[in-house]
């Protein structure tokens, strides 16, 4: 008669092989492993994302009138709606800052602050019947913004405290930082 032997493998020893398995067929697909470098920039793919890419921020038209050439100025504050086309146009004044700051969390729910450059804009017009255009961007002053209108007079009207006028302002990540209970600002010495 034949006597049957069996041993005993413990759960860790199962583990480990189990894991050496997937790890061996891991590198058999050629899925290549990254060691951490030490940099949670680098190594949280949230942050390492937040790094290399640019990210956007919006300033609206909030100090605007609405300008005839020989004509009557209207001024936009205090009122609701203003002229424009027709010969009219509104000359807005916005504040585009130089550097940002944004709260992002990294992939473990940690608070971090982005910093960014601008280096680009857009505008927006958040009414289509308006075309707008950046006239002038001094670095530490707000923009010259017009907003024009083809044809004839139109009325514009503000929404929630601002003009249907934007610029979207493009900024290049210079620097992350943990924010460790201050706000971005702070963080920054903005």
């Amino acid at each position: 008669m034949k006597t049957q032997t069996h041993t005993l493998v413990s759960p860790a020893v199962l583990a480990a092989v189990f894991t050496l398995a997937a790890l061996l067929a891991m590198a058999g697909q050629g899925v290549a492993q990254e060691a951490p470098t030490g940099d949670p920039t680098e190594d949280d793919p949230v942050l390492k994302f937040a790094k290399d890419n640019p990210f956007d921020g919006i300033n609206f038209g909030d100090d605007c009138a609405s300008v005839l050439d020989g004509g009557e100025t209207l001024d936009g504050a205090g009122v609701d709606a203003l002229p424009v086309g027709g010969g009219r146009r509104l000359e807005c004044r916005i504040a585009v800052p130089q550097l940002l700051t944004k709260f992002v969390r990294d992939s473990t729910n940690t608070p971090w602050c982005q910093l960014g450059q601008l280096n680009g804009f857009v505008t927006r017009a958040l009414d289509t019947r308006l075309n707008v255009t950046v006239e002038s961007t001094p670095p530490s002053d707000p923009w010259d913004v017009v907003a024009t209108h083809d044809g004839e007079e139109i009325e514009i009207i503000r929404a929630t405290g601002s003009w249907p006028l934007a610029v979207e302002g493009k900024y290049a990540t210079i620097d992350l930082q943990p924010a460790l209970g201050r706000t971005c600002e702070q963080v920054f010495g903005l």
